[in-house]
């Protein structure tokens, strides 16, 4: 899953075959048509417990106000599967 996605990485986990979701607070109107681009609140997500392998933050981590930034990575915990990496880059990493 890429957290804070906008529009950086949905498309490109299509081309390497990685089955992945991509969500935001807001996602433009275009990609919205794709189910793989949830508009979602990161710190309080409807995913199940033990969900993902991986989760990732590209240049975004920063702007979690407040408590976001412990209540997302509390989150993150909540949601992968035991073994599962969190990712968090200052910078784009492609």
């Amino acid at each position: 899953m890429d957290v804070a996605a906008s529009v950086t990485f949905g498309h490109y986990y299509l081309e390497v075959k990685i089955n992945a979701f991509a969500i935001d607070l807001n996602i433009p109107e275009e990609y919205q048509k794709f189910e793989y681009y949830i508009q979602m609140d990161a710190t309080e997500t409807s995913f199940n417990e033990d969900t993902f392998s991986g989760i990732s933050l590209q240049y975004s981590y920063e702007m979690f106000l407040f408590e976001d930034d412990r209540n997302l990575i509390r989150e993150a915990a909540r949601i992968l599967k035991k073994g599962g990496k969190l990712v968090i880059s200052p910078v784009y990493a492609n």
